[in-house]
């Protein structure tokens, strides 16, 4: 039987990023009117609580020899946080916070969430997934914000040695180290108050039902909403396609315009739009980067067993063997994805 969960704890999802947190928070939204009735907060009007938590890290932080801007911004987001953390404070009963970017504090942002949302009141959920899942992930996710590079130069700069503190590389563990991640929240948070789930691809309801079971809902509540915030992946024509425009714009177009035309505009017209036939190839990972992969999982997988945290799912998923493909040499493009993207180029929306 399923021990009944305290009545007033706080369910902080911390993602982390490529772990299926989109399709979690969609389902925490779509949900809301039925966590209410329970008596259960889900703060906000939106899918996620990423204002708050980019707040945690800007909290304290609004004054100093910094632009009047900058002050500003950090002003603004520790605002968003300050305002959801009272919230919850204030809320007789339970609660769900969810985010990515609390994934990615630092020991002295982990202190400050902590302590914002309740201290032993918060349980810590988050999802872990194979890392030769998500390099081909995170490359895309990194196109999407204009990134040049092919896949297999980004693979060397990640996984071989040789990059010193490259930014770029830097940004890619504070989000794909779970051993680490998960290291810095049980420095704060009791391991018996934080559970970690692998993903399985044959359960797809699997973080959801966890949630369900942590937060004391009724089984079915999250789960018929979980399948609402799930995009696919682009295919490796897609994402070449994307990397050329991004070749071709590159230090041209500001974040905010590329944001709306190229992000907002022309990748997700493509991946919302079109539907591409089973025989276009995915992104493939040449054996090199899987070996280098799997080595790092499985010590990532004992460092984890080890930690006294609560592991869930498939966990010898990180350390089964996969086997690499030649990467693809993209030199043609499918006449649908041609025409979609000068229909697109000429001021086209769906």
């Amino acid at each position: 039987m399923t021990e009944t969960p305290p009545s007033d704890r706080v369910l902080l999802h911390v993602g982390v990023h490529k772990t299926g947190s989109t399709a979690l928070q969609a389902a925490f939204a779509e949900a809301r009117p039925e966590l209410i009735e329970k008596g259960i907060l889900y703060p906000g009007d939106s899918d996620l609580h990423h204002g708050a938590a980019v707040g945690v890290a800007a909290a304290g932080n609004a004054t100093g020899d910094r632009s009047d801007w900058t002050r500003i911004r950090a002003w603004q987001r520790s605002r968003k946080w300050r305002l959801l953390s009272g919230q919850v404070r204030r809320h007789d009963g339970r609660a769900i916070v969810s985010s990515e970017f609390f994934g990615r504090l630092g020991p002295r942002g982990i202190n400050r969430a902590v302590a914002g949302l309740g201290g032993a009141r918060i349980h810590v959920l988050l999802g872990v997934r194979p890392l030769v899942e998500i390099l081909p992930s995170s490359w895309q996710q990194y196109l999407k914000s204009g990134l040049t590079t092919d896949y297999e130069d980004w693979l060397r700069q990640m996984l071989l040695p040789g990059s010193g503190k490259d930014p770029a590389r830097s940004r890619f563990w504070a989000r794909a180290n779970f051993a680490q991640i998960i290291r810095r929240w049980t420095s704060v948070v009791p391991p018996e108050n934080i559970t970690a789930v692998v993903l399985d691809p044959q359960d797809r309801d699997l973080m959801a039902r966890t949630a369900e079971e942590l937060i004391g809902l009724p089984m079915g509540v999250l789960t018929r909403h979980a399948g609402r915030g799930t995009n696919r992946s682009m295919t490796a024509v897609e994402a070449e396609l994307l990397r050329q425009i991004n070749i071709h714009v590159d230090g041209s177009m500001d974040h905010r315009t590329y944001t709306e035309q190229i992000r907002n505009g022309v990748v997700r017209t493509i991946v919302e739009e079109r539907q591409p036939p089973e025989s276009e190839p995915v992104i493939a990972t040449p054996q090199w980067a899987v070996d280098v992969a799997l080595q790092r999982q499985k010590r990532d997988l004992r460092r984890l067993r080890n930690s006294g945290v609560e592991l869930r799912g498939p966990w010898d998923r990180l350390r089964d063997p996969s086997l690499g493909a030649e990467p693809l040499t993209v030199t043609e493009l499918p006449i649908d994805l041609a025409a979609l993207g000068v229909s697109i180029a000429v001021g086209w929306r769906p």
